[in-house]
């Protein structure tokens, strides 16, 4: 049934009499079966076709057999989508043969309709549009077809020719059209007709634009899809209530409903279905646009070439016309994964309202970082890392390590995961020559190339300047499929540190130094390799070690002169004499009795030959603390007395302590 109905212009109905009534006389006037139609449909769209065969007495006296060879032969070839009533009198001595296609919609018409234009051999695609009195879309009815009952009967033309031979009965004999009847519902019946028929009156209100917009193909997860109705404001302003109610009927559980005016002040509805598969999808469309057939259909097809390159196809079959007008225009949408490429769209198919686009889509590289290790021989690493989607990898991920792997003749690439995401690298390492060689037949150069290399440029007392030049290599398989992002980055040898000012790149991105290292970042995909270069600063270890030695020299020197400076003071403090301790005696000088001396407590001894020690005198007591002591002076030797001849059987050497210097009086 089509979905884009064509308004027709319309006749007046004074014309159309003059040609009914000219078509009526040449089939008065022509010889061969008369077929009689009368088209019955009620108002929802189900109903009967009834179509008579009438064969004159005259014409059917030429036919061997009679009436009954027709009979026979009609009976033994009538396909399933007709019914064949048998044959009964006309008038005038006529025999009728009665047929009926019975339907219970406009598409199973259709179809019944088509299955008989095949079995006749009637190379035409059959069509029938329906407008049937549906508030608030449409008023009255009417009924539009492309072919007629001599299509529908062709079967039984040939049959018959077959029979009895084509001098006897011609399949152009049953071109002749009758009498032409249809009922419509709410509708007087229509008498002057003829075929193909077009009949009735009907006036639309429905919708000029229904988009179907269908969203998470390709990504794994559940179906989404909007339909936005676009409805004229003069029709919406005839009954507002209706059209929102009807919109409340189709919106489903789980599913919403938002009115909005666009620019033109037409009136649009946004009906956001729930998510779901393809089936449930296509069912709440089918209510949604009040049809039925409505899919969705997703194939995918892996490229020969590159496996991970696909080919997918989505082909949407949507009809409106019991709720679009005649011109109204019903289109399918997709929100389809980044990265995908339209490559065509069939259109929709007027007859069966299918339409299919194609896509072409990679597997998409999430991350891609590139990192160049400079050994100061010119040697080091280069490492290729590919980062892919852990839902990616689980599907393809065979595909995706031969994909990197690419025709490296290397070990395969190591597997990595963090997260949502799997990596893939890929790293070669050697000496400048082996470098050249294998990263060159990975990026498919077919020469060596150079990888990086560091060159002193400059020196000073503590520091040696470098500058660095690394010129990247894309793999070729980033031109197959450029990345969303990626990070090109420069190790410099242990101890330089890269110095940012210097630092530049023919590739736009953002450009960080850091210690050692140096990354060029792009966040947009692009398969474009930079050249980086740049100075770098490490130490100049010989002027240090100098340096370290003629601080160690004069450390040396420092201490040397303190030892001998300590050593000059430890002479000189054993050359010269040494003060008593305070509160010391002189030695040989008498102790005053009780006085505390450097061992104690001495009492005098007794006086010798009847003397006395003298004693000193008594100072005034203050009641403060005593003065400190004059200096005493320097230790003398002590002096022997003369031995002193004792009384007695025996003889002693007494010896007399000095006199206990006065007490300074306390102040």
């Amino acid at each position: 049934m089509d979905t884009t109905m064509v308004q027709r212009l319309r006749m007046p109905r004074a014309l159309m009499m003059m040609a009914i009534a000219a078509v009526m006389m040449l089939v008065l006037a022509a010889c061969g079966p008369t077929l009689n139609t009368k088209l019955t449909i009620d108002d929802k769209g189900a109903g009967s076709r009834v179509i008579s065969l009438v064969i004159t007495q005259s014409d059917m006296e030429s036919i061997p057999g009679g009436a009954g060879v027709i009979d026979e032969t009609i009976k033994a070839n009538v396909p399933g989508e007709i019914t064949y009533h048998g044959m009964s009198s006309g008038a005038d001595g006529a025999t009728v043969y009665n047929f009926e296609i019975t339907f219970t919609d406009p598409a199973d018409y259709e179809a019944k309709a088509q299955k008989l234009l095949d079995a006749g051999g009637v190379d035409k695609q059959a069509s029938v549009t329906l407008t049937l009195p549906k508030k608030p879309f449409a008023e009255g009815a009417r009924i539009d077809e492309n072919f007629t009952s001599a299509d529908l009967l062709a079967w039984a033309a040939n049959a018959l020719e077959a029979k009895l031979g084509s001098d006897t009965v011609s399949a152009s004999d049953f071109s002749g059209s009758g009498e032409v009847t249809v009922a419509l519902p709410g509708q007087d019946e229509i008498t002057d007709q003829f075929e193909p028929i077009d009949a009735g009156e009907a006036s639309q209100h429905g919708f000029t634009a229904i988009a179907v917009k269908t969203g998470g193909i390709g990504s794994g997860d559940a179906l989404t899809r909007t339909i936005t109705y676009t409805l004229p404001a003069d029709s919406y302003a005839r009954s507002p209530k209706d059209y929102d109610a009807w919109i409340d009927s189709v919106t489903p559980d789980g599913g919403k409903a938002e009115k909005s005016t666009d620019d033109n002040g037409d009136t649009q509805w946004v009906l956001t279905l729930p998510e779901g598969d393809a089936q449930a999808i296509s069912a709440q469309t089918d209510t949604a646009l009040n049809t039925s057939g409505t899919s969705l259909e997703v194939t995918t097809e892996p490229d020969s070439e590159n496996p991970l390159r696909s080919t997918t196809y989505v082909t949407d079959t949507l009809t409106c016309s019991t709720i679009c007008t005649d011109s109204g225009v019903i289109r399918a949408e997709h929100d389809v994964p980044e990265g995908w490429e339209h490559l065509t769209e069939s259109g929709v198919d007027s007859d069966t309202g299918k339409s299919t686009v194609t896509y072409s889509h990679m597997v998409l590289v999430q991350d891609f970082r590139a990192t160049t290790t400079i050994g100061e021989d010119g040697g080091g690493e280069v490492a290729y890392a590919y980062t892919f989607s852990k839902e990616d990898d689980a599907k393809m991920g065979k595909d995706i390590a031969a994909w990197v792997k690419g025709d490296s003749r290397a070990a395969d690439p190591k597997r990595t995961e963090d997260g949502d995401t799997v990596t893939y690298t890929m790293t070669f390492s050697g000496t400048a020559e082996q470098l050249a060689d294998s990263v060159g037949e990975y990026i498919g150069a077919g020469d060596p190339i150079d990888t990086g290399i560091i060159t002193k440029s400059g020196e000073s007392m503590f520091t040696t300047t470098s500058r660095f030049q690394t010129s990247f290599s894309a793999p070729r398989q980033l031109s197959e499929n450029p990345p969303a992002a990626s990070t090109w980055t420069v190790k410099l040898p242990d101890g330089y540190e890269a110095q940012p000012g210097t630092v530049s790149s023919d590739v736009k991105g953002k450009t960080s130094a850091k210690g050692s290292s140096v990354s060029i970042t792009t966040t947009e995909a692009t398969s474009s390799a930079p050249s980086v270069t740049g100075e770098a600063e490490s130490r100049n270890w010989v002027g240090v070690i100098a340096l370290i030695v003629l601080l160690v020299f004069a450390l040396a020197i420092v201490f040397a002169i303190i030892a001998l400076v300590r050593r000059a003071k430890r002479r000189s403090a054993q050359a010269a004499p040494h003060p008593a301790p305070n509160g010391a005696q002189f030695a040989g000088a008498p102790m005053a009795a009780g006085v505390q001396g450097p061992t104690g407590s001495h009492a005098a001894p007794p006086a010798a030959s009847g003397m006395s020690a003298p004693s000193a005198p008594s100072a005034p007591h203050t009641g403060q603390y005593p003065a400190q002591p004059p200096a005493q002076p320097p230790a003398q030797p002590p002096v022997q007395p003369p031995a002193q001849q004792g009384f007695g059987p025996g003889s002693h050497t007494s010896v007399m302590s000095a006199p206990t210097p006065p007490r300074a009086p306390r102040s």
